[in-house]
């Protein structure tokens, strides 16, 4: 680099193509036109996103509306009560059916649950067997003989 050159790498935060300014309140602003205010720091709006979701709404709507008007017609024509009772029979059926096959997996897990019952109940049995004063003698004396070891280091 010679005397003659100029390198400029900007400004540290500031961001390409964007001026900075204050507002009127004084707080630093970063907007397209520095010089205007209001919509300056609003981001553009793309017509055809814009577009695009617009027509989703519609189709959303209409979709929505169709089937309201859909089920109207079946209701005045007394066909949706029909349907409403033929799909009560069809959950009736599937859980009668279903009934069978939850009561075997329910016995499968009574079954595992007394395991584990048993095997707790065992676990605690053999702990209350255990001579707890002995235990309970050592701890005592390990936990004495660490206080004392603190106390000598200070």
């Amino acid at each position: 680099m010679s005397y003659n050159e100029l390198y400029h790498y900007g400004v540290p935060g500031m961001k390409w193509g964007v001026r900075r300014y204050r507002d009127s309140a004084g707080a630093r602003r970063y907007g397209e036109n520095a010089s205007s205010s209001g919509n300056s720091g609003r981001k553009r709006i793309d017509k055809r996103k814009l577009a695009r979701n617009i027509a989703l709404g519609l189709g959303a709507a209409a979709a929505v509306g169709g089937a309201a008007y859909g089920i109207h017609r079946l209701r005045k024509s007394g066909k949706l009560d029909d349907y409403i009772a033929k799909g009560r029979e069809a959950i009736g059926n599937a859980r009668s059916s279903a009934g069978p096959t939850l009561e075997r997996y329910a016995n499968k897990g009574r079954e595992v649950v007394g395991n584990a019952r048993s095997k707790v109940n065992a676990g605690i049995d053999k702990v209350a067997s255990l001579p707890v004063e002995r235990y309970a003698d050592r701890a005592y004396e390990k936990t004495r003989q660490q206080l004392r070891s603190r106390k000598k280091r200070r």
